[in-house]
This record gives structure tokens, C-alpha cells and sequence, in this order.
């Protein structure tokens, strides 16, 4: 049976996840590109997650995590800020510490609004409300789509167990 506080462990891993990012991409796109008309986000997966002690040295558990029955939506403004809204569901799965779960985790307006910065291949983003500044990396992009990838590192204390968290989240905007 899955403890209560390992469900809430692998949850918590999972939103830092998904409210952060910082990735690599290719092409250099322009900031026009962005803006003009809302962007509806149809992919959002993680499949490399590692969950690591020692500083991220020793793996003690793997996770993926992938959005279904994704309905959201993300405008980015020309005065430099962002709006979303919508619905998402998350399934999570991670083997820790010899178990196995997976779980299905439903998020409302999960990226908020705030303010964000493009420059060459990067996009930053700052969230309202906290201080989540995301920092992404552009992987292609054409005016009907975009694609890009974040690095996601959070440190976890688990029942006196410090944890890093690691997880690649590759998101897909389409128009």
C-alpha cells in the first residue's frame, strides 16, 4: 500500500516540475512569433526523471510524467506579459526506493500569469505570485507550433531524506 506522504512526495516533485523550466533548443526565433493570438499547449511529457540523494549523485528512483486530456490554453502579450487558463490532467508514474506508483494528478490554470523576456533562443518567464522565474530553451518553432524544453531541478527533504529531482519536460504549443 501507498503511504500518504509518498504520495505527497511524488506530487510534490512533479508540481515543481511542472511550474519551472530551463532548456536547450536550435533555432533563433523571432518575439513577434509569441504574441498576436492565444497558444493552446496539446503535449506536455517528461520520460528521463531521476530522483536522486547525495547532492544528485546516487539515483534512488526514476519518474515520467505526461498531460492528457490537456485543455489549456497561453497568450503571450506584446507589453511583456502572459495569461493561461484551463484544465490539465498529469499522469505520474515513479518507482521509488523499490515501489512502484502512478497517479493521476488534475491541475487548474496550472502556469498562472506574469511577465516574460525572449531573447535569441530562450524564453523567461516569471510567474505572479511567487518566485517561480522559468528559464526555457527553444527546440523548433513555426507560426502554427512551437516546441521547447526545460531542465528541472528541485531539492526534496523526504522523511529526513534530502532529495534532487531532475526531470527534462518538453512542452508543445500549437495555433
Amino acid at each position: 500500500m501507498i503511504s500518504r506522504k509518498t504520495i505527497l512526495f511524488i506530487f510534490t516533485i512533479f508540481l515543481f516540475a511542472l511550474s519551472c523550466n530551463d532548456d536547450e533548443g536550435s533555432e533563433i526565433p523571432s518575439a513577434d512569433n509569441l504574441t498576436g493570438a492565444p497558444w493552446s499547449i496539446t503535449s506536455v511529457e517528461c520520460n528521463d526523471g531521476r530522483i536522486s540523494v547525495d547532492g544528485g549523485n546516487t539515483t534512488i528512483g526514476t519518474s515520467t510524467l505526461m498531460g492528457k486530456d490537456i485543455l489549456y490554453q497561453i497568450e503571450f502579450f506584446e507589453d511583456g506579459t502572459f495569461a493561461s487558463s484551463g484544465d490539465v490532467t498529469f499522469e505520474i508514474s515513479a518507482s521509488f526506493l523499490g515501489n512502484e506508483f502512478s497517479i493521476d494528478q488534475e491541475r487548474n490554470d496550472w502556469l498562472g500569469s506574469g511577465t516574460w523576456v525572449r531573447s535569441e533562443n530562450t524564453l523567461v518567464t516569471d510567474t505572479d505570485g511567487d518566485n517561480d522565474v522559468t528559464t526555457s530553451e527553444f527546440v523548433s518553432e513555426s507560426d502554427t507550433r512551437i516546441e521547447f524544453s526545460a531542465e528541472l531541478v528541485e531539492d526534496i527533504e523526504f522523511q529526513g531524506i534530502m532529495t534532487t529531482n531532475t526531470c527534462t519536460v518538453v512542452y508543445v504549443l500549437e495555433r
